[in-house]
């Protein structure tokens, strides 16, 4: 990224970014190039969920005057990770690079989340409004710090099916083709997974949840074998594809509708 012309920020987008846990890494050198002797370098853990919130708090200091988190919802009582993620601003709100080693984590109830050394907070047990755990970060080289609520949403069904059987949430409605659900191992890896499954629906029936506004779901598609996806005509073969999946609310909004290529 080049300097800002004329002003104090600049950004850059990130696309088609993965879920999970990643580290941002920055490097500032001295020419607008990106050449010469690195001046100055920091790295922060953060974590992509979909569900992501911008939350800053000032400091008045000669150096340190602002902490800026992106905080991320967890889900979970089950273990489910996220992390606030940190930046360090001086008086005129420019970003100061950091070593996550100067970041200090600290949660005020443990037993509903916990936050490690590198700033993951996994949570422990359902907590939000007012009972919502704070989690506040230090700088330990100017003493400067932030806090922010973390909400522990409840973990309603999760499944590897790696016991080899389909769980009884599960049923199946047939578009033309179908098989009996069945679990099957990935080629690689040897992942377990409901499928496969040929022109059918497989059906998530979670029952009695309390009241809520919102749930998320987070799902690994495997795609494999004859899935040949957006269409072609490969030499010597007969027409591919297109092949769709489509990931639906029952009774009403299509989430996704969406094909892949899955040939050379």
């Amino acid at each position: 990224m080049a300097r800002p012309a004329g002003a104090n920020t600049t950004s850059i987008t990130f696309n088609n970014v993965a879920i999970g846990s990643l580290t941002l890494n920055a490097t500032a050198f001295p020419n607008s190039n990106g050449t010469g002797t690195a001046q100055a370098k920091g790295s922060a853990p953060v974590y992509r969920d979909g569900q992501c919130n911008r939350f800053r708090h000032r400091h008045h200091g000669q150096h340190h005057h602002a902490v800026e988190f992106n905080a991320c919802r967890s889900d979970g009582s089950g273990g489910s990770d996220a992390s606030p993620g940190g930046d360090r601003r001086d008086a005129a709100g420019n970003i100061v690079l950091l070593s996550s080693q100067k970041l200090q984590w600290v949660s005020s109830d443990t037993a509903r989340a916990a936050v490690d050394s590198a700033g993951i907070v996994t949570g422990v047990a359902i907590a939000s409004g007012v009972s919502a755990p704070q989690i506040t970060v230090t700088d330990t080289e100017s003493g400067k710090s932030a806090s922010i609520g973390v909400t522990v949403a409840a973990l309603l069904y999760n499944s590897t099916f790696e016991s080899g059987t389909v769980d009884s949430v599960w049923t199946t409605v047939s578009l033309g083709t179908s098989v009996p659900l069945h679990i099957e191992a990935t080629p690689i890896g040897d992942r377990h997974f409901l499928g496969q499954l040929l022109q059918q629906k497989a059906i998530l029936t979670l029952n009695n949840l309390s009241a809520h506004s919102a749930v998320t779901v987070t799902f690994d598609l495997f795609i494999i074998s004859t899935w040949d996806g957006n269409g072609g005509v490969p030499p010597g073969s007969s027409v591919w594809g297109p092949d769709i999946w489509q990931l639906q609310v029952a009774g009403s909004q299509t989430l996704l509708n969406t094909t892949f290529s899955n040939w050379q």
